[in-house]
C-alpha cells in the first residue's frame, strides 16, 4: 500500500463549549478514504479466523461477545468465596495493559507462582509451566 494512501489527519474536537484541558477535546483521524476502504475489505476478510483465533475468555471488542459477560463471572467468582466450608481461595487481579509489549510472560508467570505452590492451568494457557 502507498504510504500517502496511510496519512492521517488528527483532528481534536471539544467535548463541550468551554474545553480548557487537552483532556476536554476528543481526537477524531481523518483517513483517506481509500485506505478506508481497504482496511475494510481486509477486515471482513480476517473475520471469520478471529473468531477461531482469539480467546474464548476475550469478550471486548469481538462480536457476538460482550464485556459484561466477564464481569458477570468476575462477580459470581467474588460471591463464592465467601462461602464457609470450602478451602482457602485467593483472588488475584493483574493489570496487563500494555504489558504485552514490555513484560515477558515466563517471567510474569514465573513471578505469580512464586509463593503459590500450584496454580491452575488455565492461568496461563500454551504457556510452559515452572
Amino acid at each position: 500500500m502507498l504510504r500517502q494512501l496511510n496519512h492521517t489527519i488528527i483532528a481534536l474536537v471539544p467535548k463541550s463549549e468551554h474545553s480548557p484541558s487537552v483532556a476536554d477535546y476528543r481526537p477524531i483521524s481523518c483517513c483517506n478514504v481509500i485506505y478506508k476502504v481497504i482496511t475494510k475489505i481486509i477486515a471482513d476478510r480476517l473475520s471469520p479466523a478471529l473468531m477461531q483465533l482469539v480467546d474464548s475468555s476475550q469478550a471486548a471488542f469481538v462480536g457476538g461477545r460482550n464485556i459484561t459477560d466477564n464481569i458477570f463471572l468476575a462477580q459470581e467468582m467474588v460471591r463464592q468465596y465467601s462461602r464457609k466450608r470450602i478451602s482457602p481461595r485467593c483472588t488475584i487481579n493483574v493489570d496487563l495493559r500494555k504489558a504485552f509489549d514490555s513484560v515477558s510472560w515466563t517471567f510474569l508467570s514465573r513471578v505469580l507462582h512464586g509463593g503459590i505452590e500450584r496454580l491452575p492451568a488455565w492461568t496461563f494457557p500454551g504457556e510452559e509451566r515452572p
